[in-house]
């Protein structure tokens, strides 16, 4: 018997508030919050089963379309490679998915032709990384190319992994014109001050940034555009920047998920509205 993944948090969840009450009330309460409860689920009428992580996409902050896209290329059995979402005040992403298809939204029309151009040629398309002010970035065949200014240092840092034979495993620019670089032999970065000491310590003591996230910083005083960031490394671990409002709740639970035995996280990202996704191997 298949229970919705919606079902069973509100199951537990469930449990969990009958048994904090159980501290408090008599067991005539509990046992009548009890039935109300499953009075409740039995007049809720959910969808079909869909798991919250499926084909190794943690994907519960995204917008619908975009989760939409997704499921519609599990259903066809097509293996997503990768998302990228936009930093700019509005959605804008692209979906990767097999060697060289892509599904995508308010992407700039450079960027479209590039990839049909791509695509029609069957060249395998690895990454894309949307930055600020309809930058972007792709990688491809062990090439890249992007439009419009990067942050300081990530040409740079794309000329000297291409020189090296490197492969490109992992961009993300944020819409401050911060970066991190992740290739096969080293990684590069320009980030805020204590971002940048996490990345160096994890750099030198050899820890794989599988992605860096930020989002909003929360504060009591006027902090618009102020962001935070947050670290995932050696698979299941995470740092985040303290006041960052990405949900670090559920990012832990989306790690859980993956832990004891099962894939490792390979690659995180972030974008507009504190969305976020998690890839596992």
């Amino acid at each position: 018997m298949q229970i919705s993944t919606a079902l069973y948090r509100l199951l537990t969840h469930g449990q969990l508030l009958v048994r904090g009450l159980a501290r408090r009330t008599s067991r005539r309460s509990v046992a009548s919050l009890g039935l109300v409860i499953l009075v409740a689920l039995a007049g809720v009428v959910l969808p079909a089963a869909t798991p919250a992580r499926a084909s190794g996409i943690d994907r519960r902050f995204l917008p619908s379309r975009l989760m939409a896209a997704i499921d519609d290329l599990e259903r066809r059995g097509e293996a997503v490679k990768h998302v990228a979402i936009g930093k700019d005040d509005s959605w804008t992403w692209v979906v990767l998915y097999g060697r060289n298809g892509f599904i995508a939204q308010g992407i700039p029309q450079g960027l479209t032709s590039r990839l049909n151009e791509l695509n029609h040629r069957k060249v395998e398309i690895n990454l894309v990384e949307l930055g600020a002010n309809d930058g972007w970035v792709v990688i491809y065949d062990r090439e890249w190319e992007f439009h419009s200014r990067l942050p300081d240092g990530l040409e740079r840092a794309l000329v000297d992994s291409t020189a090296k034979g490197a492969t490109i495993e992992y961009v993300m620019m944020d819409r401050k014109g911060h970066y991190f670089m992740r290739s096969s032999t080293a990684n590069y970065w320009n980030l805020p001050p204590l971002a940048d000491e996490q990345v160096t310590w994890m750099t030198r003591a050899g820890r794989t940034i599988n992605g860096i996230m930020y989002g909003q910083v929360q504060c009591f005083e006027d902090c618009t555009g102020v962001i935070g960031y947050v670290i995932v490394f050696d698979g299941t671990k995470v740092w985040r920047e303290q006041g960052c409002c990405i949900g670090m709740g559920d990012i832990k639970e989306a790690l859980s998920d993956i832990q004891g035995g099962r894939p490792r996280v390979r690659a995180a990202m972030s974008g507009f509205d504190n969305s976020w996704a998690i890839f596992s191997e």
